[in-house]
Order: C-alpha cells, then sequence, then structure tokens
C-alpha cells in the first residue's frame, strides 16, 4: 500500500502520496492506493486552484503504486488535484488536495514569451520547442521545453545543449526524445526529469518522429565505419539504442549535389513516412518498409511524381501530409524571394499538385521552419530564425503569434527549432486535419 495521507472519497478512502519532481519543478508526481476493488479505469482531474478542472492526467493500472506524472502547470502557481477512479462498483471521487508548483530554475535559462493575439479562436493546448540554430547560445536555454497557450513555459530539460533542432514526446508520452541540427547523439529525457540517456545511433540531426510499438524514425549519417552504408539513412531505434534501417536516401531520391534530409513526418493512417531534402528542393513519401511511393518537387524521380499546377517547385523543411491529399509546407525560399507557407492538394490517379493556399512571411527564414494544421482549422507556422510561432486562419488572418527573440538570461536571445502543437501532453501525437 502507498505510504501517504489518508484522502476520503465519495463512496471510498484513498491513499495518497504526492511531491513535485527534484528535476522540474512544474512536475507533480502522485502516488495513490484505493480499497475501491478491481478499478478499471481512473484519471486525476487537475487545475489551478479556483478555476475549473482544465487537465487530466490517464493513470496506468499496470504502472507500480499507479505513479502519474500531472504534466502542463505553470511555474510557481497553486493547483489542486482530484482522483476519479471507476470499477464495476461505480465510480470514486476523492477530496480535492492544493498543491504549489515550484519557480523558475535559475539554470537553464527558461525563454521569456511574448504572446501577441490579433484576434480570439486560438487553438488551445501545448507547444513543444527547441532552440533552435541559435547563433551565439552558449548553451544557456533548455534543450526542450514546452509552453501553452498562454505563452507560459510549462516544462524543460534540465540539461542545456543549445543547437537542438528538433524534439517529440514517445508514443506512450512518457519520455523526450531530442537531436541537434547537424550531427550529434540521439538524446531522451524522461518527462519527471529524473533521468537522461544519450544514444549513439551514427550522426543523428534535423527530425525525429515516433512510432506506435515506442520506437523513434530518425535521419543519420554514417561514416565508412558505421553500421549502415556510408550516408544518410532513415532510422528506428528503440529504448535500449538499437537502431533499425529503414531506407537510404540514395535509394529514394537523387539530387544534383549530396543529401540534406532536413524534416519527417509519419502517418499512421497508411504507416508512411514523408521527407524534406533541401539539396532536392522537393518532398518524397515512403513506407515504413523503406519502399518509395511518390516524389513531390525536385528532380530526377525514382518513381511515380506529381505535375506542378500553378507553380515553378515544392521544396522546404516542416511539413504536414493531411488524409484527402491536403500537404503544407514551409518554404524557405518561395518564389517572391520571401519565405512562405503553402498548402497543395495532391491527387495521385491524376498525379497532379494543385497550389490552394499561400501565407508569405515577407521575409526569409533559411533554418528549419515548419507548419503544422491545427484542430481549429487555423495553421501554425514557426519561422525558426526570427524566433516567432503563429497562427493563421485559413482566409490568412493571423490570429496570434508568439514571439521567443527577447534576450533574457546571460544576454541570450532565443529563437525556434521545429515546434510541435499538442492539444495535451498525454498519449501518442495526431494529426489534426478535419476527416
Amino acid at each position: 500500500m502507498v505510504d501517504g495521507e489518508l484522502i476520503e472519497g465519495d463512496v471510498c478512502t484513498f491513499r495518497v502520496d504526492h511531491e513535485p519532481s527534484s528535476a522540474i519543478g512544474t512536475v507533480q508526481i502522485v502516488r495513490w492506493w484505493s480499497d475501491l476493488a478491481e478499478i478499471s479505469e481512473a484519471h486525476i482531474d487537475f487545475g489551478l486552484l479556483g478555476s475549473a478542472w482544465s487537465l487530466s492526467a490517464p493513470v496506468d493500472l499496470a504502472q507500480e503504486d499507479r505513479r502519474t506524472l500531472l504534466l502542463g502547470m505553470k511555474t510557481a502557481r497553486e493547483y489542486r488535484f482530484r482522483i476519479v477512479a471507476t470499477s464495476e462498483q461505480g465510480t470514486c471521487t476523492s477530496q480535492e488536495i492544493t498543491i504549489m508548483t515550484g519557480p523558475p530554475p535559475t539554470e537553464p535559462n527558461l525563454p521569456i514569451l511574448t504572446k501577441t493575439e490579433a484576434r480570439a479562436g486560438g487553438a488551445e493546448g501545448f507547444f513543444v520547442a527547441v532552440p533552435g540554430v541559435s547563433v551565439g547560445n552558449d548553451g544557456g536555454s533548455p534543450d526542450v521545453f514546452i509552453f501553452d497557450s498562454d505563452g507560459d513555459v510549462v516544462w524543460w530539460t534540465p540539461d542545456t545543449l543549445a543547437q537542438v533542432a528538433a524534439a517529440q514526446m514517445s508514443w506512450d508520452g512518457r519520455s523526450m526524445w531530442y537531436v541537434a541540427t547537424q550531427s550529434g547523439l540521439l538524446h531522451r529525457t524522461s518527462m519527471d526529469g529524473l533521468s537522461r540517456q544519450s544514444f549513439d545511433v551514427g550522426s543523428a540531426h534535423h527530425d525525429l518522429v515516433p512510432l506506435p510499438e515506442g520506437t523513434m524514425a530518425l535521419f543519420a549519417n554514417f561514416g565508412s565505419d558505421g553500421p549502415l552504408p556510408l550516408g544518410h539513412h532513415l532510422i528506428e531505434v528503440d529504448d535500449a539504442g538499437a537502431l533499425t534501417p529503414i531506407a537510404a536516401m540514395e535509394d529514394l531520391y537523387a539530387p544534383a549535389d549530396g543529401y540534406h534530409p532536413n524534416a519527417l513526418g509519419y502517418y499512421p493512417r497508411d504507416d508512411s513516412f514523408t521527407i524534406s531534402d533541401l539539396e532536392l528542393d522537393g518532398f518524397v513519401k515512403v513506407s515504413r518498409l523503406g519502399e518509395l511511393i511518390w516524389q513531390l518537387g525536385g528532380a530526377n524521380p525514382l518513381g511515380p511524381s506529381f505535375e506542378l499546377q500553378g507553380m515553378e517547385r515544392a521544396g522546404g523543411h516542416g511539413h504536414d501530409l493531411g488524409p484527402e491529399g491536403q500537404f503544407v509546407y514551409f518554404d524557405n525560399f518561395f518564389a517572391s524571394g520571401q519565405s512562405a507557407v503553402v498548402e497543395l492538394l495532391l491527387d495521385e490517379v491524376a498525379w497532379t499538385a494543385e497550389q490552394r493556399w499561400t501565407y508569405p512571411l515577407g521575409t526569409v527564414c533559411r533554418f528549419l521552419c515548419g507548419a503544422q494544421r491545427l484542430p481549429n482549422g487555423n495553421t501554425s507556422i514557426a519561422e525558426s530564425m526570427a524566433g516567432i510561432l503563429h497562427e493563421v486562419t485559413p482566409e490568412g488572418e493571423l490570429v496570434r503569434t508568439f514571439d521567443n527573440s527577447v534576450p533574457h538570461g546571460q544576454g541570450i536571445t532565443s529563437i525556434f527549432g521545429y515546434v510541435r502543437y499538442r492539444p495535451t501532453l498525454y498519449g501518442p501525437p495526431q494529426s489534426y486535419w478535419d476527416e
């Protein structure tokens, strides 16, 4: 039985032990027991004291002591939580328990985000972000941080590496994985911040995505003495750091001058990936077995490719593929000489790619940058080198921005790498296209 405080429920009794993580003060670790027999489902409701139950953490009943993390809370604020357990006897809800989150850490220096709201209707949830190509950054920013739709940082890695390009939560939501912009190790930090591992799986770089089996897919470059042939590969890595090859870039596309894969997407609906490459100036879609499905943009396709309608080229970085052929991507060097986000409609019968929507940014973003469809139909745009995240309506109206470019700490100026939206910090990532 959990050695904790006895808490009365409406029709049962709980014993609850809770404490903040010693690594991340906004994370609360809850362990509990109940005399309610044969519990089949449980969750923990929580929210700011005096406010509604705005957050909910699912309980994995197979975890020892039903250990559950409360994620997504702001620093130095009072919260309350309650445990809700269900069995064949009915549902039992505990009395509420009040907790206080910790203050911002002195190290690392948390980003200071300025939110500007142009209109109502922004997506509620969280954004997983990294410092990106932080020119002059001495490593004072956390490798990964999460901020909420108020612009408040609610989670961060305790360590600081600098030049982290992308981060993704594992499929089960229990850990954060991340890679450097160029070449380096693959890193993993538990969501309670209490454990961290690094894996040498070749020179990992740019981007990664979680897979349903609990593994991660990512880009890695291998030298002549590596476990895979010389060059860039898409690989799969498990919790122990063991790698499985998926595909070699040279088997998927043929750019004129080398390979530079830079952004990766995964789609469980057909178990496939999309890859963008700077040197190809285009995209490819690949099956989980490493088989080329199509190429969009670029030259010298090695398989089926689309004829571009109303545009001369299609290439860039971060992108998002919808279930009906919708394809939104960040074009770093738009035809007008400015970066933009472009949405296409891909027809795999006629093999045409028709431009449906464009959002020019008025600046040029030369590194990283990306776009993602949000559940409210808007588009999230990470203008990485400017340190700004935009939310834009289908009509091209700006909803809000999060500005991460202000100096902080020891004079460090933060920017963004890739940024991923999540409505909740629990469970697997989802597609937010209107299906």
